[in-house]
């Protein structure tokens, strides 16, 4: 019995050694994120500190990014090893989300959509218009996300709701007709 006992054990080891040996090998050829996508540092603009918010495409090719601090840039070649940052805005509240249409950026700031343009063409937005606006309490957890853009060309943005209260975890708005 006991020959029997030593001589499975060997086979049991070396199935175990073969079946780690293979799994290790499929690991190694799992895919990479660098497989499915260009990955590149982009150095910011010095002294600043960026904390993006949300990026959109320009039709010349230029990247608007938005940041949580309140401000937009415009990043001219951005997938150069030397982006050129333009301030085009600043000043905001917490920007989440950006995208441009018509020649316009538009923004969601903590408590509105707002829409950025430049009509003097100085590379800087010159009027900011508040699209739609939606009352907060001022609680550190109301934000607001989007906007994405619909096929019939409206917006959609997403708000968060308070939170803090003996049940933490029931989101509540604090505010007359707010979400929530």
């Amino acid at each position: 019995m006991a020959l029997f006992h030593t001589s499975w054990f060997r086979r049991a080891s070396m199935l175990a050694s073969l079946a780690l040996t293979t799994t290790l090998a499929v690991a190694q050829e799992s895919p990479k994120e660098e497989d499915f996508f260009r990955i590149f540092r982009v150095p910011a603009p010095e002294g600043t500190l960026l904390e993006v918010g949300g990026m959109t495409v320009l039709p010349n090719g230029d990247l608007g990014v938005s940041t949580r601090r309140g401000d937009i840039y415009i990043v001219e070649n951005p997938t150069s090893r030397r982006p050129f940052f333009r301030k085009f805005a600043s000043g905001l509240h917490e920007i989440l989300g950006l995208v441009y249409k018509n020649g316009s950026f538009y923004c969601a700031q903590r408590g509105e959509l707002t829409k950025l343009t430049d009509t003097d063409k100085d590379g800087k937005a010159d009027v900011l218009e508040t699209v739609y606006a939606w009352p907060l309490s001022g609680h550190y957890h109301e934000y607001s996300f989007g906007p994405k853009i619909a096929p019939d060309g409206s917006f959609f943005v997403s708000g968060n709701v308070a939170f803090g209260n003996e049940e933490w975890w029931a989101g509540e708005s604090r505010v007359p007709g707010g979400v929530g």
